[in-house]
């Protein structure tokens, strides 16, 4: 008699618990009936993209890239992500900077028929990676090439190239 009545109890507190305490998990129907989000119909399709190494590993960047489109011939593609030297010689034994190169192609374009976008360089192995963001409108496929190169400029070395959106529509 005493596990009947202590199993009845708790199957009545357990009861209670979800329906006063977790409506949301209770029934399906409250959950439904909360108005939807207006603003997810306007959200971005964000993507992770990296880390892309140079090939020698002194180098690194990684970020989000994100498309909006507007029917379907026009977009706007924004990359942010943040860019890592890891080469902690001193300048005077042969220490280079990082460097990241985009290159992008615009919608309607060959596949093969990218035009340079923005460069960032970053020395400092020492310091907080170096934030950067940009936004185009009308690409169908960005590229990154992470490199090292001189303090002073000149040709990147040890390079590696790595497609990062690609359009699909």
């Amino acid at each position: 008699m005493r596990r009947s009545i202590s199993t009845l109890l708790g199957v009545t507190a357990a009861a209670g618990i979800v329906a006063f305490g977790v409506p949301a998990l209770a029934s399906p129907a409250a959950a439904s009936t909360a108005s939807p989000d207006p603003r997810a119909a306007l959200t971005d399709d964000v993507d992770r993209w990296g880390p892309i190494f140079a090939r020698n590993r002194l180098a690194s960047a990684r970020g989000l890239v994100a498309d909006r489109w507007f029917g379907v011939r026009r977009n706007t593609v924004r990359v942010s992500g943040q860019l890592t030297d890891l080469d902690f010689r001193t300048f005077r034994r042969g220490g280079k900077c990082a460097y990241v190169n985009f290159d992008m192609r615009r919608l309607g374009a060959p596949r093969f028929a990218f035009f340079e976008g923005p460069t960032y360089t970053w020395c400092g192995a020492d310091k907080a990676p170096r934030s950067f963001s940009f936004a185009r409108n009308n690409i169908s496929g960005v590229r990154a090439t992470v490199c090292q190169v001189d303090r002073f400029g000149g040709r990147p070395i040890a390079c590696r190239t790595q497609v990062i959106y690609d359009a699909r529509r």
